[in-house]
Order: structure tokens, then sequence, then C-alpha cells
């Protein structure tokens, strides 16, 4: 680079749409001078005594505690799919691509549909997820006559960036380690991981299998997707920091029981 350039180079200094929390985060890669402007951006809430009871338990277990955390703007869910009981002696099993986007479609339905419940103003909400085939089947929920009027969107990364949010989730609900490792490349780029996250101006929630957040060997062979992962390791990491970080548990026959359910 000639001396010329590297005088208009411009090193970022001022936050102007993330709050205090997720600026920390990103101070991991623009440095300990990286400030946020409105560092005490945060959700509108109901107040408690004034929600449902009983709320629907995804939001009673997961939601309420990581919004209603003063101290965190970020939250991380590791989705394990139990073997189906047939394939406990070992043998192999995949989940069908038609199957995964149905349970991704369903869960961040009931994600969304908790946001909307526990805000005391309507947020925006930016659903961001790697392939088109998700955002296609993301953007066929949000035609839902219960989310018109409403400000939600879903994109991939790639077109999303220089939009922002209230809340960002952040969809990486990849169940097959084959299919993992096979676009190791694409999905552990730390620059797509990180404009995902930084989309978001007051709640980040990333929500992954356990086959991102364990992936094969080979993933890490890689310098570029090892760095990436380290990056989603620290924001795992801030989140079980803050409280924010919660594993489920589903089993592979009971979710196929219930898209089947669903799908009548």
């Amino acid at each position: 680079m000639k001396a010329e350039e590297l005088s208009n180079t411009v090193m970022l200094h001022e936050n102007n749409r993330m709050n205090q929390s997720l600026n920390d985060f990103t101070q991991r890669l623009y440095n300990n001078n990286y400030k946020a402007s409105y560092p005490s951006k945060t959700l509108s809430l109901v107040k408690p005594d004034d929600l449902p009871d009983p709320l629907p338990s995804l939001s009673k277990d997961i939601l309420y505690p990581a919004l209603y955390n003063q101290e965190s703007s970020m939250c991380t869910i590791e989705i394990q799919m139990d073997r189906p009981e047939d394939t406990q002696d070992g043998t192999w099993f995949s989940l069908s691509h038609e199957f995964q986007l149905r349970f991704e479609c369903q869960f961040i339905e009931r994600l969304i549909d908790g946001f909307l419940l526990l805000c005391k103003e309507k947020p925006s909400v930016f659903v961001v997820v790697p392939h088109r085939s998700q955002r296609s089947s993301i953007k066929q929920l949000l035609e839902n006559e219960k989310y018109q009027n409403l400000n939600i969107k879903a994109d991939t990364v790639d077109r999303m960036q220089g939009q922002e949010a209230d809340i960002v989730i952040v969809s990486y609900l990849f169940f097959d380690a084959l299919q993992v490792a096979t676009e190791s490349e694409f999905l552990f780029d730390r620059r797509r991981l990180n404009v995902s996250i930084s989309r978001a101006e007051k709640f980040c929630l990333f929500i992954g299998s356990e086959s991102v957040f364990d992936p094969p060997v080979e993933v890490l062979g890689s310098p570029s997707c090892s760095d990436a992962y380290q990056h989603l390791m620290y924001f795992v990491e801030c989140c079980k920091t803050q409280k924010s970080f919660f594993n489920l548990k589903v089993n592979a026959n009971r979710a196929t029981d219930n898209n089947s359910q669903n799908s009548e």
C-alpha cells in the first residue's frame, strides 16, 4: 500500500449503533478505543407483574432470564439434537434438509413471539441466516398475519450489511456435522459472523447446533476457520460470563412428530 493510501485509512473510534454490552464485544476487533456513543440503549420490557402467567416455556426458561438480566445484551442458545431411539446403537442417521428448515422456522417463530410478548414497545427484529433456503423459509413464516405491520425481517448475512435492528437473531442451526465440515469456509467466516452480530442495537441472540459449537476437527485445521471459530467462542464466553448461555436438548423423534402434527 502506498504512503498516500495509508494516510487516507480511517480507524473507527466511535460506535453510534450498539449499546455498551455489544460494543464491548466488538472491541475485540476494533481495540479498546472503540467507544459506544449510546451505551445505555436497552429494550423496553413489560413489568414482570404485568406478564401473563404462565409464560410459554421458551420465554420463561430462556428469554425472560436473558432479557431481564441487566448485565447482558447477548444470548446464546445451543441446541443438541438427540439421536432417534432406533439409532442409539451407533447406526448412522441424518436429518433431512427439509426437517432442519421446518424445525428452525418453528423455533424462530417461538423466539419472535416471545420477544413481542416481553417487550413493551414492539422492537424491530432482524433474523440473519447464512443460506437463501433458510431465508426463504423464514420469510414465508413472516407473512403470517400476526407479524403484519411489525418491523421484522429476515435475510442472509451478505445482504444485510449496513442494516440494523433492535434485536438480531443469528441462526446457525445445522445438525449435520458433514455439512458443517463441507461448508466450513463459508460458515466459519469471521467477517460474516461479525457483521451478523454487530447489526444489533440492543440485543443479539445467537442460536446454533452442537455441530457448530463443537465442529469436526478438520474445520479448525484451517487458519481462517479457526479464527472465526475463536471469535464465535468469545461471544459464547461473554454470554456464559453474563449467565445468558442456554443449552437445549431436543429428541429427534419427538421433534419429527411435532413437525408432522404442525404440518397437518
